[in-house]
């Protein structure tokens, strides 16, 4: 079996990732809600060096915040993204039922002949993904202390996380 590599992002700045309150929440916005014109720069820094990447498979939620921040990597990069419910946040379900659908999406992706692999999702399921490629344990917890804000590519191969902060970058 190839080695994989994944590249997982953040969608673009929202009204609750600028508040930088982790436990403020979209409320009925949660499908809504748009990405902020003030993340366009730090987006567009994240889709150049995405642009060097072979990819195989580009997936991304369905909710509006990731496909408005695609939307900006497609633009740029020429790559075209898939929607997978399996990225969509946790929104009203039960903890494990979160957590299946996040293993079978590994399960599938660990299966595939994909290579290179770009994900636009949630913080919550970054944690996830993370945790779970490197054959740790997720629990809801983990998620409050490694909340990942939008602007950083994780980069995931072997188990092993190598990350870039496009925040600050020039």
């Amino acid at each position: 079996m190839k080695t994989k590599t994944y590249y997982i992002f953040r969608h673009s700045e929202t009204f609750v990732t600028q508040s930088k309150r982790w436990f403020r929440t979209y409320g009925f916005k949660v499908f809504s809600a748009h990405i902020l014109p003030l993340g366009r720069p730090t987006t567009e820094k994240l889709a150049i060096y995405l642009k060097k990447i072979p990819s195989d498979l580009n997936i991304c939620s369905e909710f509006l915040r990731c496909r408005e921040t695609v939307e900006i990597v497609s633009k740029i990069t020429g790559k075209k993204f898939e929607y997978d419910k399996r990225l969509n946040e946790n929104v009203m379900e039960p903890a494990w039922i979160f957590r299946k659908r996040v293993r079978h999406l590994i399960k599938e992706l660990e299966s595939s002949n994909y290579e290179n692999i770009i994900i636009c999702t949630h913080s919550i399921v970054i944690v996830a993904l993370i945790k779970l490629f490197s054959g740790e344990k997720f629990t809801f917890k983990d998620f409050f202390i490694n909340s990942t804000p939008p602007g950083i590519l994780n980069i995931v191969k072997n188990g092993k996380v190598k990350t870039i902060d496009f925040n600050n970058k020039i």
